[in-house]
């Protein structure tokens, strides 16, 4: 399934478009704007937040999580015998993170990224 909406760009790209359009009640969704984009890739704790992305390859060539100017960008890429592949995200980041804390561990083929609140 490609889930677009895990680029946070296209998020807020699109609801402020349709927040536009339709105004503060979008009537379809009930004016739930974020049920629309029901994102499980971001998950909010109390002293945190994290970031889940799945199906990251074996033996990667590269893996970079940096921060600029209030965004993560999460970049890799993979190449074997028979293909490769390249990955990049960019997420903005919410006003209460504490950036020089931020953390990236891959285990079971998941890259979580740890963001500590302030």
């Amino acid at each position: 399934m490609n889930k677009l909406t895990n680029y946070g760009y296209f998020d807020n790209a699109m609801k402020n478009a349709l927040k536009n359009f339709w105004g503060e009640e979008f009537p379809v969704f009930n004016n739930k704007m974020d049920d629309i984009f029901d994102d499980k890739s971001w998950i909010v704790k109390k002293d945190h937040y994290e970031l889940k992305y799945g199906n990251i390859p074996n033996n990667l060539d590269t893996l970079n999580v940096s921060v600029e100017d209030n965004s993560i960008k999460i970049e890799y890429s993979y190449k074997d015998d028979n293909s490769s592949q390249s990955f990049s995200a960019y997420r903005t980041l919410p006003k209460d993170c504490d950036f020089a804390k931020i953390s990236a561990n891959v285990e079971d083929n998941v890259l979580s990224i740890n963001i500590p609140r302030i």
